[in-house]
Formats: C-alpha cells, structure tokens, sequence
C-alpha cells in the first residue's frame, strides 16, 4: 500500500517530531493514520510514542513498512 508522506526536493523525509531531515536509505520509525503516513528518526529521542512501525525511508518515499514497535 502507498502511504502520503512529506518529502524534500533531495529525497530525504522530514521527521515529524524534531523537523530535521531523514535521509534517504534510512529505516525509520513510521505512524499510520488511513492513508498517510508519518516518519520519524529511529533514534530514541524521536521515536514516537503509540501504535508506530519500522518502515524504511528510499529516495522520495517511504519504500516499506513493517514490524510494530513495543512500547512501555
């Protein structure tokens, strides 16, 4: 399924906690809400809190998404 997400002219994402540039070939943290999508760092000062998921950013895109991150 394709996800909207935010991207710069580059192909890096912005990181949807701290606004910094994610860049491309990165995994990432990704929160789901219908059809968007919203990436973050995979660092733990940005992982989000919630139903997020590992997903892994390409050039432009957010190529894959999977695997739910355990919360405390």
């Amino acid at each position: 399924m394709k996800y909207e997400t935010e991207s710069l002219p580059n192909g890096s994402a912005v990181c949807g906690n701290c606004g910094q540039p994610i860049p491309p070939n990165s995994q990432v943290a990704v929160v789901i809400s219908g059809r968007k999508a919203v990436v973050f760092h995979s660092e733990y000062h940005c992982s989000p809190a919630g139903n997020a998921r590992y997903g892994f950013w390409g050039k432009g895109k957010l190529e894959s998404v999977f695997g739910e991150i355990e919360q405390c």
